[in-house]
């Protein structure tokens, strides 16, 4: 594996003698760290993506779905191969970027909701007028929605006029 990272290296970037020393030096103290660190991923995966750690994590980010999680793995795996320093250790790194990941989809959500609302002309205004709602009424819904986004309750994904038209339909029917 650092063979090939310093052979990569030598052909892509046409580097020096010393370079090619230092790129070496570098590599080989690293390559222990390495295999600790994938031994220490490998034990936050388990069998199945099934360990204690993971199931901490889909409960404090409820928003983060399976395939978010693995591919913060696959993420945190290729930073090991391009032999980065974690200094406070892979599970620090798995959580915080699990707590990355969960802000970056709850401002996706946030963004889409605001695009429907603000964005989209008036469709929202003729939205609360044909459901016979006042427009005090309409903010209460969208901050409902919101209180879920925070709470990591919805996807970006679900956010469209079908989810808001659903939204409307139950604030109507506890109303």
């Amino acid at each position: 594996m650092i063979y090939s990272r310093v052979e990569s290296k030598i052909y892509d970037d046409n580097i020096s003698d010393f370079e090619i020393k230092r790129y070496l030096e570098y590599y080989f103290d690293n390559s222990v760290k390495q295999v600790s660190y994938l031994n220490e991923l490998d034990n936050i995966v388990g069998r199945d993506y099934d360990t204690l750690l993971i199931s901490r994590v889909k409960k404090k980010y409820p928003i983060l779905q399976d395939r978010d999680i693995v591919g913060i793995i696959f993420n945190i795996h290729g930073e090991i191969i391009e032999a980065k320093e974690f200094k406070k250790g892979i599970k620090h790194e798995f959580k915080r970027q699990c707590l990355l990941k969960s802000e970056d989809k709850k401002a996706k959500c946030r963004l889409n909701l605001n695009k429907f609302v603000e964005g989209s002309g008036d469709s929202f205004s003729k939205l609360i007028e044909f459901k016979k709602l006042s427009k005090k009424d309409g903010m209460i819904i969208v901050s409902q929605i919101e209180e879920d986004i925070s709470k990591g309750l919805i996807q970006p994904e679900w956010i469209d006029s079908v989810f808001i038209t659903k939204c409307f339909n139950d604030y109507n029917e506890r109303e």
